[in-house]
């Protein structure tokens, strides 16, 4: 299965499609879906009606994306979770280093 993001519209997936949904995505679309399979935190659906995905959801797909919405999506990386913020880098500014002893007479 791949992941993707819709960007830039509103992606329609077609009566009969196969897609990979979260629970939550499920939950709103239960009505227009039959279940093929759950697993974990995903329901793989079939549509019964065509289904609309606005521009930010991830769907997951088995297939090749149909070609009326391909432009509409980007491959999610596996493993890809939400962007952190970066390291603080630096920190407080430190004491230089001591000088050495000079050696001994």
């Amino acid at each position: 299965m791949q992941s993707y993001r819709i960007v830039g519209g509103t992606a329609h997936i077609g009566l009969g499609e196969v897609v990979v949904l979260t629970h939550a995505q499920f939950a709103s679309r239960a009505h227009n879906v039959d279940v093929v399979r759950r697993s974990g935190k995903r329901v793989e659906v079939r549509a019964r009606v065509p289904l609309e995905f606005k521009d930010g959801e991830i769907i997951g797909l088995h297939a090749e994306p149909p070609k009326n919405i391909v432009h509409l999506l980007v491959a999610e990386e596996k493993g890809e979770k939400a962007k952190e913020p970066p390291p603080i880098t630096g920190g407080p500014p430190q004491e230089p280093p001591a000088p050495p002893e000079p050696p001994a007479a």
